[in-house]
């Protein structure tokens, strides 16, 4: 797999906070990545904003196998997963979403560690 920008995110710790988890921070938009109150029929959106102080942007790890770990939002109690929906017009990306069943291979993301130096 190779690394790309876009889909590079910082783990980061909300300071000031007893916040349970940690902040996505994707580098190149420069927005949190949050579990939204918006529903896609049962499952909740998850979108991206500018603000890093909120609970529902945090999120824990959880190690399944190998590199492979399922992303769980406390403050929902729900999993994040990439749905079969899709949006947009040429490339047709699918949306991410969260929902509270936890063992389903979509909900699976390969953590790869990038260094900064």
């Amino acid at each position: 797999h190779t690394f790309q920008e876009r889909n590079h995110f910082h783990l980061d710790k909300i300071d000031g906070v007893d916040y349970t988890g940690y902040c996505l921070y994707h580098t190149k938009s420069g927005y949190y990545i949050f579990v939204s109150n918006d529903k896609s029929s049962t499952d909740h959106v998850v979108e991206a904003h500018p603000f890093k102080k909120e609970e529902r942007n945090c999120f824990i790890f959880e190690k399944q196998r190998d590199n492979l770990y399922t992303i769980f939002n406390p403050t929902y109690n729900e999993y994040i997963f990439v749905s079969n929906d899709t949006k947009g017009s040429k490339s047709q990306n699918h949306v991410i979403l969260s929902h509270s069943v936890k063992n389903e291979e979509r909900n699976l993301f390969e953590i790869q560690l990038i260094n900064q130096e």
